[in-house]
């Protein structure tokens, strides 16, 4: 269930923000919960959200 927002979440930022973002990463714990998403944007920039 939560994995799953975090994947909606994921593409809504990629679909909202791709004149900006041109990839997105789910980082998740050891265990495979997720922790955070981690957008990559087109001047090297790296948001965690």
């Amino acid at each position: 269930m939560i994995s799953s927002v975090y994947k909606r979440l994921s593409k809504i930022a990629l679909n909202e923000f791709s004149d900006i973002a041109i990839e997105s990463r789910i980082l998740s714990l050891p265990s495979g919960v997720p922790l955070k998403i981690r957008l990559y944007l087109i001047d090297d920039t790296i948001v965690d959200i």
